[in-house]
């Protein structure tokens, strides 16, 4: 089965989420901030994680930056309201493998969680 860990520190849209993503078939963990996020990657190894970037405690931009030196680090996906070309660069460039606007459009993140998966599994 494949984990998804949804990151955000915002319950509701953690459970946006995971109404987009009730019907496919995923286990799903939840963390409500970047550390949180990186104590349930060693634990629980997901597969992939949908990760908002602004945060506290830990934003996304540090978590990216703190999984290059993890073995086996789940693909990542960020989500943003600021979508801006330098913002999507610097998350790209830490690592993350795809970046999608908030909200998110449920086909948009299907698509791109299938893509990613889709040979590595």
């Amino acid at each position: 089965m494949i984990k998804i860990l949804i990151v955000d520190d915002s319950f509701a849209a953690r459970m946006y989420l995971a109404n987009l993503l009730d019907d496919q078939g995923f286990f799903l963990h939840f963390a409500g901030n970047g550390k949180e996020a990186l104590d349930k990657i060693k634990t629980y190894h997901p597969d992939l994680m949908i990760m908002d970037l602004l945060m506290p405690e830990m934003d996304g931009t540090e978590v990216l930056r703190r999984l290059r030196s993890v073995s086996n680090a789940p693909f990542s996906i960020v989500l943003s309201a600021d979508i801006q070309e330098p913002t999507q660069k610097r998350c790209f460039e830490l690592g993350a493998n795809a970046f999608l606007a908030k909200p998110v459009n449920k086909q948009v993140l299907i698509g791109q969680i299938q893509l990613l998966l889709k040979n590595n599994l």
